[in-house]
């Protein structure tokens, strides 16, 4: 199997460019990521792994196949896409008392997951 890495890399990073592209709202992120790629002047390669990655269009080649199983494997992750909304917030709310248990960090905001605080010397990451 002769794949090059450097275009399933840029396939993988690619693939949920669609997510957010405002767009996307009326379409499927895929298509609209798919569309996206062709616009800025991808290689077809690239192109099919970003819109076929959850089955539509057909995949046509190995690299959308690697893509559609590093997504599954990802999303299969514990707490990659938690459901439970009040079990997220409780999450969210331990970032922040965490972040705010460091010297010096006097207010703590976490936003999807990422901390982001405010210190006695100006905002910054926790």
């Amino acid at each position: 199997m002769e794949l090059d890495p450097q275009v399933a890399r840029r396939a993988g990073l690619l693939h949920d460019i669609g997510k957010v592209i405002p767009e996307s709202e009326d379409r499927s992120h895929e298509l609209v990521g798919m569309d996206y790629c062709k616009r800025y002047g991808e290689h077809e390669i690239i192109c099919n792994a970003v819109g076929a990655h959850h089955d539509k269009p057909p995949k046509t080649t190995l690299y959308a196949y690697i893509v559609q199983i590093c997504d599954a494997i990802s999303a299969a992750r514990p707490g990659a896409r938690n459901k439970d909304e009040e079990k997220y917030f409780e999450r969210l709310q331990n970032m922040e008392e965490i972040a705010k248990s460091f010297g010096g960090v006097s207010r703590a905001y976490a936003f999807k997951g990422a901390p982001v605080s405010g210190s006695d010397n100006g905002p910054g990451y926790a």
